[in-house]
């Protein structure tokens, strides 16, 4: 691959990369794990791995004024021909909350230690913690964006009770989204489901669980508590309900999403990156 062996965005694809692991990539020009040329990504949630490229950024290299969102990563043993994991040739990226090896990154929440990876020879990514028997935590719990919160406290996904955990596993919903298919069409319990893609770009998706058929209101807020739309208010039968949030016409930041149903009134945070 001559740039971004692992990933290779280009020229106005703007996706949404979150919860991978990018392993044992080569490039010739650029960007051993990742590489991103006139394009405006959100990249969370990462673990960028043992990469290389024989020429800039062994974990990520930027070129073509890409301007990505770049944050809740682990950057660690990429190799390159100058020496860094990271290499912006143009471009402004935000880079928030990632462990970057042998470089403290400028912007918020940037480390760079050991991740303290499990067994990263197998393959095993999963953070170190004391909570699932390893002898010491690792540093990348608890480390990510704080507008991100993981939903569980797991030993296979979110170890992070407070915030966010750097790396693949966590970033707060998908281990809960990823199970969520399997429910009953009726189940027993109300619920409001994290919504999926978070953060997102655009559009996301909602899903809640109703018991019993109701009326229901689920209801979107800007930071300020100010109402700023309203996505369902009307009757629903029991089962579960998905509704798409179309945000395109609104600035990026942090929302909440409020629904009501009976007595019950449920409230989650999303966060809007464009």
């Amino acid at each position: 691959m001559r740039c971004g062996g692992g990933v290779y965005c280009k020229i106005n694809s703007n996706p949404i990369i979150r919860n991978n692991i990018i392993l044992n990539n080569w490039a010739e020009y650029g960007g051993g794990g990742v590489s991103f040329c006139q394009s405006n990504p959100t990249f969370v949630n990462n673990v960028v791995y043992k990469n290389s490229t024989d020429s800039s950024g062994g974990g990520l290299y930027l070129y073509g004024e890409a301007n990505p969102y770049v944050f809740n990563n682990i950057f660690w043993d990429d190799s390159s021909a100058t020496g860094e994991e990271i290499s912006i040739e143009s471009g402004t990226p935000v880079i928030n909350y990632c462990n970057i090896q042998d470089t403290l990154w400028p912007g918020i929440g940037n480390i760079s230690v050991d991740p303290l990876f499990r067994n990263p020879d197998s393959c095993d990514f999963h953070l170190t913690a004391t909570y699932c028997g390893d002898s010491v935590d690792s540093p990348c719990i608890d480390a990510g964006d704080p507008n991100i919160i993981d939903s569980l406290l797991d030993c296979s996904w979110g170890l992070g009770g407070i915030r966010s955990d750097m790396g693949a596993y966590g970033g707060g919903d998908s281990l809960i989204t990823a199970i969520f298919d399997d429910l009953p069409s009726i189940p027993d319990n109300f619920k409001l489901l994290q919504n999926y893609p978070n953060p997102f770009n655009a559009r996301t998706a909602i899903k809640f669980i109703l018991p019993e058929p109701q009326e229901v209101n689920l209801t979107v807020y800007d930071l300020l508590g100010r109402q700023i739309e309203v996505l369902v208010d009307e009757y629903r039968e029991a089962g579960v309900h998905k509704i798409t949030f179309d945000a395109s016409s609104f600035s990026s930041g942090v929302y909440f999403y409020r629904l009501w149903a009976a007595d019950v009134v449920e409230t989650k945070r999303m966060v809007l990156l464009k």
